[in-house]
């Protein structure tokens, strides 16, 4: 059997992370299509309350391996010399699209934006489904 070293860790605490925004998108995508979809303000509210419930409670899961991924990059930058993350480093600044830090992009910004999005459609989206149930036909036959 193989011994467990820092990049095997690595690794597998980066496709941790992947899999959990993964579940994350999926989760958000599926919150917002279901308070899409519904024709009342109390289902609306319910939906979008535990949304942002779940949402946030997969931000801190996504967070926390997040900061155990970026700890083990800058061990592995720090130290280990002859490691070929710094010459990936070095080359990425010539691309005219750099960012510094992808992993915090969707280890923090992603999830954050996605949460507050759904506050937001809670607090908005209360009087455009309350404006659509005044004026529809179709909610008016209820």
């Amino acid at each position: 059997m193989e011994k467990w070293d820092i990049y095997k860790e690595r690794a597998f605490i980066e496709n941790l992370l992947c899999q959990r925004f993964n579940f994350f998108i999926l989760s958000f995508a599926l919150i917002v299509t279901a308070s899409a979809t519904v024709n009342t303000t109390t289902l609306y509210n319910i939906i979008l309350t535990s949304g942002i419930i779940i949402c946030t409670l997969l931000f801190f899961t996504i967070y926390r391996i997040y900061t155990k991924l970026d700890i083990a990059l800058k061990y592995i930058y720090e130290n280990d010399k002859d490691s070929i993350f710094h010459e990936i480093q070095k080359r990425t600044h010539e691309y005219p699209l750099n960012f510094k830090n992808m992993n915090r992009l969707i280890g923090v910004f992603i999830p954050i934006a996605c949460v507050l999005t759904l506050v937001i459609l809670l607090c908005c989206g209360n009087n455009y489904t309350a404006h659509i149930q005044q004026h529809s036909p179709i909610f008016q036959n209820q």
